[in-house]
């Protein structure tokens, strides 16, 4: 759990038991994943908060988006 905690602060985001959920949702695709796909993996979260969360990892460089012509995939920033 501290390594999750360590990866949100060094963005600069404040850690919430929600954001911790999405990020390791987010650490088990081992590719660049959709917003549908994270969606599935976390059916119990609403999907608002889902797409919130993401429009802040994005803002904060902990995550970036790749256009690949047919859809939007969302991919990590892995040190």
């Amino acid at each position: 759990m501290d390594a999750y905690l360590d990866i949100l602060k060094q963005r600069e985001i404040r850690p919430t038991a929600i954001r911790l959920l999405i990020l390791k949702a987010m650490m088990r695709f081992e590719r660049a994943f959709s917003l549908l796909d994270l969606e599935n993996e976390l059916d119990t979260v609403d999907k608002s908060t889902v797409s919130r969360t993401i429009n802040l990892f994005l803002d904060h460089h902990l995550i970036h988006c790749i256009d690949d012509g047919l859809r939007q995939r969302l991919q990590l920033f892995r040190q």
